[in-house]
């Protein structure tokens, strides 16, 4: 099968996003481990189906930013953005959201 180089480089980056979202399940269900939350008790807290969240671990779908902060918050974890190299941080609640 030949692929032109535009399908190659879509699917790399569909490999790569995969790879990131996989992350972001496993970190999330981690989160929700470390707290000794249930898949129901966190998703009664987010007024979400447990199912959904079942989905965003399984990486089985994706879930908005937002959703991730609040999963964060209510696990007592804070979303930091580091820069390399030197001790510049930015977290999400000293982003205004005005500002994105």
């Amino acid at each position: 099968m030949i692929f032109s180089l535009s399908e190659q480089i879509y699917a790399e980056k569909c490999h790569n996003l995969c790879g990131v979202v996989t992350m972001i399940g496993k970190m999330l269900k981690i989160l929700r481990s470390n707290k000794g939350y249930n898949q129901t008790e966190l998703a009664q807290l987010l007024n979400i189906a447990q199912t959904t969240l079942s989905g965003y671990e399984t990486s089985y779908s994706n879930p908005r930013f937002d959703v991730i902060e609040n999963i964060a918050n209510l696990c007592g974890y804070e979303i930091v953005f580091r820069k390399k190299g030197t001790k510049e941080e930015l977290t999400t609640a000293s982003i205004r959201r005005t500002d994105v």
